[in-house]
């Protein structure tokens, strides 16, 4: 059955409304404060105009659509995508099959037709995924805490070692085999850890150096940093965390005895009775990621630090 011309004509204006970026609707789609904010930093960031920041902003729901519709949609095809933002703006999509068509079905008419790219890859997301699940099980049975991801530029799954040597000899050793999409990224090497020596009767759990990517959660912590029982914990209210220290902080005492904390260079950046700021998050246990020993006395919860600490005072 044919369609109507008065259905025609709503698809045609379906498709112009979402077009390019010099669509009247989208130019004259209102700006927040906060995507105007953005925006200026984009624009100062990578040299644009102001509205040309502003409309790449806006394709970044679209860009996400388009990402979990391929997803979805073509599986075995699709390998991944990712924005380059200079010298030209442009979204790269990477298939393994289907090209023209790919590019035709999802592309074509949208609102990244003018900017986005499909490209071929040799291997699809799907398959990068498994090997990726493949290589965490690996990691986990020789005890590594190396970090892995996906690298959809590189079509191949990222392993990131800051001892690629050593990582490569231990999993021979254990007689397994890395899959072939690999791609060892050497992240190291890192800052040995400085020595600890904690004033008498104080715990400083510090957490293991970084065998990979020095990745840090993102959420934060303020309160009061307390000594209680020998454990330096942070005080928020009636609740209080116990500090899983960054590997290269330690802890002294000043002259007059006040605990202080110093960071990878010696600084001290916060001391017992400050109010301090901390990203990081909390974990549900210290098994695993600490390098001294947690004495039982300090019980949890636990909050894994980042290295942004900052006193309040």
């Amino acid at each position: 059955m044919k369609p109507s011309a008065h259905v025609m004509i709503l698809m045609v204006v379906a498709l112009l409304t979402v077009g390019g970026c010099t669509s009247p609707t989208a130019a004259q789609m209102p700006v927040s404060d906060a995507l105007r904010r953005d925006a200026q930093a984009y624009a100062e960031a990578h040299n644009v105009p102001l509205d040309e920041a502003i409309w790449r902003l806006r394709t970044q729901d679209p860009v996400g659509e388009l990402q979990a519709v391929l997803q979805e949609k073509e599986p075995q095809a699709f390998a991944g995508l990712w924005i380059e933002h200079e010298p030209a703006y442009k979204v790269v999509v990477l298939v393994t099959r289907g090209q023209r068509r790919i590019e035709r079905r999802y592309v074509r008419g949208g609102p990244l037709a003018d900017v986005a790219e499909v490209r071929m890859a040799e291997r699809s997301l799907a398959t990068l995924t498994s090997a990726q699940a493949e290589v965490m099980q690996i990691l986990e049975e020789i005890d590594s805490r190396a970090d892995t991801g996906i690298d959809a530029k590189g079509n191949c799954v990222a392993l990131y070692s800051a001892d690629p040597g050593t990582l490569l000899t231990e999993i021979d050793a254990a007689g397994l085999a890395l899959p072939e999409p690999v791609c060892l990224v050497d992240t190291g090497p890192y800052p040995k850890a400085p020595p600890l020596d904690p004033p008498p009767g104080i715990a400083f759990p510090r957490q293991k150096p970084p065998e990979g990517l020095r990745a840090e959660m993102a959420a934060l912590l303020i309160g009061e940093l307390i000594e209680a029982d020998g454990c330096l914990r942070v005080r928020a209210g009636d609740d209080s965390h116990l500090v899983i220290w960054p590997y290269d902080y330690t802890v002294t005492a000043a002259a007059d005895g006040t605990l202080q904390i110093r960071d990878d260079s010696g600084a001290v950046v916060a001391q017992v009775g400050d109010g301090v700021r901390m990203g990081g998050g909390e974990v549900p246990s210290v098994e695993g990621i600490t390098s001294t020993e947690v004495p039982d006395r300090c019980g949890g919860p636990y909050w894994f630090a980042g290295s942004g600490i900052e006193t309040l005072n």
